[in-house]
């Protein structure tokens, strides 16, 4: 399995009028978003760049006036950095992306430095499809050569994991829980106390109780 994790940015160009008319037209907050096309990536740690068509004072980007909500409309923590032009502003999440539906908004909170709010508020849909379905591998060259596929079913009280692995792998643990051998390459074996989205680590070891292989998996 291998992730092609990429951070391509894609752009998007924001205009700010810099007509003290058209800062009137933008101080409505509820005025609405207007939708854009939106966007799929494989990328869970997706960087998105918002530029700009002029420098925009550092004290309006902020987590009220540029933001990611997922599909319960609830808030992302994201990192939000204004280039050394202060024309561009990228947002990255602080911690991965699940697969599903989220949004990016722009909104009127942002300003130029003479204090022009912006005259369009921007919402983009976008999509994460994790193709490894959660899986994150921490080897150094991001391909894991021993334990090849991590499934897991979350319970009321327990969650199960499968974990299939290479023929030279001999033990498998999940966090400190040793998984038990199922046959066929394959290890088995529930944690009680995780939910969806918790990531555990995934070890493998040799027959001489070598550590071949460190995997995080988050759970799904």
């Amino acid at each position: 399995m291998r992730r092609n994790t990429r951070l391509a940015d894609i752009v998007i160009t924001l205009l700010l009028l810099l007509t003290q008319a058209a800062a009137v037209m933008a101080a409505d907050p509820l005025a609405g978003f207007t939708v854009w096309p939106g966007k799929t990536t494989d990328d869970v740690k997706k960087v998105w760049t918002v530029t700009f068509s002029t420098p925009l004072a550092q004290n309006s980007v902020n987590s009220s006036s540029i933001y990611v909500t997922n599909t319960n409309n609830l808030r992302v923590s994201s990192k939000l950095t204004l280039a050394s032009d202060k024309c561009s502003v990228t947002v990255a999440p602080i911690s991965s992306y699940k697969s599903g539906e989220y949004r990016l908004y722009i909104t009127g909170g942002i300003k130029s430095p003479e204090g022009v709010k912006l005259v369009e508020q921007v919402m983009m849909p976008f999509t994460v499809s994790d193709p490894l379905g959660g899986q994150v591998p921490t080897s150094p060259n991001e391909k894991p050569s021993y334990i090849l596929d991590v499934q897991s079913t979350v319970g009321e009280y327990v969650t199960n994991f499968t974990v299939n692995t290479d023929i030279g792998v001999y033990r498998v643990d999940v966090n400190s829980t040793k998984l038990s051998y199922l046959g066929d390459n394959k290890f088995s074996g529930g944690i009680f106390g995780l939910s969806a989205g918790d990531i555990v680590t995934v070890k493998g070891y040799d027959n001489s109780n070598r550590l071949l292989e460190t995997y995080k998996y988050v759970v799904n």
